[in-house]
This record gives C-alpha cells, structure tokens and sequence, in this order.
C-alpha cells in the first residue's frame, strides 16, 4: 500500500530569484523547483539529500551511512509523491564516494513505486536522470508509468536502460490503447554514466530523448494517447515487475509537461543532475 508520508513544503527548497551586492546582481543556483513552479505535477528525487532518506516506509529511521537500504525517499517537488519499497530485499542502497551520492539498484529484483501521481489530464511528459548503467546484459527501467502491455488501455511512457530492443542503448517510449510502443533509441555501451531526458507531446506526436544535454532523436510518431492516466510510477521496474534497473540513480525528475517554450530549463536541468552525477556536458 502506499505510504501517505506528509508531502514535503517545496518552500523550504526555494531560493531567492537573484542577489544584489551593490551594482552588481548574482543569479543564485538552479534549484529544479522551477519545473514546478507553475504547479506543475510530477516528482523529484534527490539521493544527496539525506534528509529525504529513510530505511523504513514509515520514515522513522534515517539513512545517514553508506549501504543503508532505502525503503522510502521523499519528493522534493511539493507534490507528495514519494516513493518507497515494502519488501526489505527489494530496496536499493545509498551509496556515497564522499562526493556523489546515489541509489544502487542490482537488477535482480531493487525497485520502488512512487504514490500516485496525478498527470493532471496532460498529454505530455518530461523525465531527466543523471544515471549510471552497469551492465546491457537485460534490459532494465529507469522509470515507468502507466501499463505498456499492448492493449491495456492505459497510456504510459518512460525511459529504458538498456533498452527492450538495443542491447546497449537507452530508449524513450510512449504509447497506449491498441498501440504497443512507439521509442527512440540512442546506442550507450555500458559501464557507462550519464544524463538522459525525455519529452513527450502526444498532442503533435512527438517524442525525443536527449543524452548529455545534446538532442539524440526527436520524431513524429503515430501514436496519440489522448492524455496520461493518473497512477504510480515505477523506478528500477514495470508493473509487472519483469525487468530491472542494473545500475546507480543519482538524481530523478518527473513531469507532466514538455517545456517546449522554455527550452532553457531542461538544459538547467539536465547540468544540475550531472553536477550530482559526476557526468561533464
């Protein structure tokens, strides 16, 4: 069941738009509360922050070492859709070189499921990672929402690494109703780390994935879903739980919009996630 932890204040993330010393104005750092400063929906998980951290679903215990299990991590977005993991050999572990900090997955069988996100009848999608992936040996799910079963009637899109059709590559996808699967790949031998973002726009069909903060595919495809059913998300795994993320999250985004007139906030933040995540754009 999923655990109604009291959603986190996203005033307490905020900072000032800009500081003024004299005739001189300093802009502070980008905090990604600004994709969501428009009450966007959606998540964000920060694996730096312990604060957000804890080894049990109730959120009494603190991680604070690393190789803790993390049985609950809050969302930093003010939207209340934290994620957790009931099963104790099932969760991730944090882990810190005493400089990045992220959530371990082995997949085998570490994942969570967020609350329920409400998408707020919007046909677009946005996911931005900073990652590490392990091993092309199965493919494996950085982030799923929806049921990608053919024929279900449920919309979903998410993003794969690897991917269900590449041995090496790391895919976006989206899809719904009599639809399977409409993605576009781009080809990443692992070990290797990065940043990947998706967008998606069903409304003009249009889909992209974006590694290292370059543009990697964008097209237009055949699919429409009409707008994205409200429902957890799933990270590390699908639904069906049938495959598994076999690798490191050091930062996670989720949102139910494109930003396709404010291009300049995915590239903000797809620089802070590879801040947290080690990676140079």
């Amino acid at each position: 069941m999923p655990i109604h932890y009291p959603a986190l204040d996203r005033n307490i993330y905020k900072t000032p738009l800009a500081i003024t010393v004299g005739k001189y104005s300093l802009n502070p750092p980008f905090n990604p509360l600004s994709l969501f400063a428009n009450g966007e929906q959606g998540a964000w998980y920060d694996p730096s922050d312990l604060s957000t951290l804890f080894q049990d679903t109730a959120g009494t215990i603190p991680v604070t070492s690393s190789g803790d299990p993390v049985a609950l991590m809050l969302d930093k977005s003010g939207n209340g859709n934290n994620a957790y993991q009931n099963v104790s050999a099932s969760r991730p572990t944090y882990r810190t070189d005493g400089t990045l900090h992220w959530l371990d997955f082995d997949g085998v069988d570490d994942c969570l499921v967020t609350n329920s996100i409400n998408y707020d009848s919007s046909d677009q999608a946005f996911i931005s990672s900073g990652l590490f992936k392990r091993s092309d040996y199965s493919s494996g799910i950085v982030f799923y929402s929806g049921d990608y079963n053919s024929g279900s009637g449920v919309k979903f899109f998410g993003l794969l690494a690897p991917s269900f059709s590449g041995g090496n590559s790391y895919r976006s996808v989206y899809g719904g109703e009599s639809v399977a699967v409409a993605g576009e790949g781009r080809f990443a031998e692992a070990p290797t780390h990065n940043v990947l973002s998706i967008t998606v726009d069903s409304s003009d069909r249009h889909l992209s994935l974006r590694l290292d903060g370059q543009q990697s595919f964008a097209s237009f495809t055949q699919t429409n879903v009409d707008f994205f059913e409200n429902g957890p998300g799933y990270i590390g795994t699908t639904p069906e739980a049938n495959v598994f993320f076999d690798g490191r999250i050091y930062g996670l985004i989720i949102a139910n919009k494109r930003y396709a007139n404010t291009p300049d906030l995915i590239a903000k933040t797809e620089s802070h996630l590879a801040q947290k995540s080690g990676v140079t754009l």
